[in-house]
């Protein structure tokens, strides 16, 4: 009878020891999902994060076209009123007075 009361408890502590581990083990699971959970919802809002960027770039990304648009467009109108400032210097240079009202004729155009 005492050899199997010493083997059962033998039995019982072994089997206590397996509980703590276990238990051990359990809590290190729950951790593992404590930290699973909080990386998916810092995923989560770093997908947000990064549409919101694409979304804003996306924006800007128009905006920066429309501006170019206009600067190309600007470019355009400057080199047209250096031609005709050009042309008017030449005609005031060449034919005075006449030259001159020709001229401010191309100077009330640039004006517009």
């Amino acid at each position: 009878a005492r050899a199997k009361a010493m083997d059962l408890e033998a039995k019982y502590n072994r089997l206590n020891a397996e509980i703590r581990q276990l238990s051990s083990r359990l809590e290190n699971v729950d951790d593992l999902k404590r930290k699973y959970t909080e990386a998916n919802g810092l995923l989560e809002s770093n997908f947000e994060t990064i549409a919101r960027f694409e979304e804003t770039s996306s924006k800007l990304q128009k905006k920066l076209a429309e501006k170019e648009e206009v600067i190309k467009s600007l470019e355009q109108r400057l080199q047209t009123n250096e031609k005709q400032l050009e042309r008017y210097r030449k005609r005031k240079s060449g034919n005075g007075e006449e030259g001159e009202e020709e001229g401010e004729d191309t100077v009330e155009e640039l004006q517009m």
